[in-house]
């Protein structure tokens, strides 16, 4: 097993990608916010695969019994009917809005780098920080965009970022 933590070279076109990516998740979840503030929708968890799917309380299904559809999504959560009023809402109100390309342009970053293992990838004060893990190699090769860093100075970076949002 080995371990490999990074930071990515500031200006390079993975840094660029990754503050896109990050500047449209941002503007997604203001979106879907406002979205049900303005329809009085709390829902504790939410989801986009195949249509605005969240989690109702019993009023909220019973408010909106007719635009639903029977069955319930693999995590629990309801699903909006494709043609629904709710959902063409959400596409106007908030789909519309997304460059999803922009939003996932770096989901699968560590495809090329790890076979079996995990990933991170974060930003604190103007770095982005990463940590590669492979189960099943003994070296992980980094790309030009990548400065390895030590152990040590990726926990203490992690550290003060718990630190700063506590």
């Amino acid at each position: 097993m080995v371990e490999q933590a990074f930071k990515v070279v500031p200006g390079s076109d993975f840094a660029l990608k990754y503050i896109v990516a990050l500047s449209e998740k941002k503007k997604f979840v203001s979106l879907a916010d406002a979205f049900f503030k303005n329809h009085n929708l709390n829902p504790e968890k939410y989801g986009l695969l195949g249509g605005l799917r969240m989690s109702m309380d019993d009023d909220e299904r019973k408010k909106f019994e007719s635009q639903l559809r029977k069955d319930l999504d693999e995590s629990g959560l309801v699903v909006f009917k494709k043609k629904s009023p709710m959902q063409k809402a959400w596409e106007e109100e908030v789909v519309s809005k997304i460059d999803f390309d922009a939003k996932d342009c770096v989901k699968f970053w560590w495809i090329s780098y790890i076979m079996r293992g995990s990933y991170a990838l974060w930003d604190h004060k103007g770095e982005i920080y990463g940590l590669l893990t492979d189960k099943s190699a003994s070296e992980i090769k980094l790309t030009d965009d990548m400065i390895p860093i030590k152990m040590s100075e990726y926990y203490a970076a992690m550290e003060e970022a718990n630190e700063d949002t506590a």
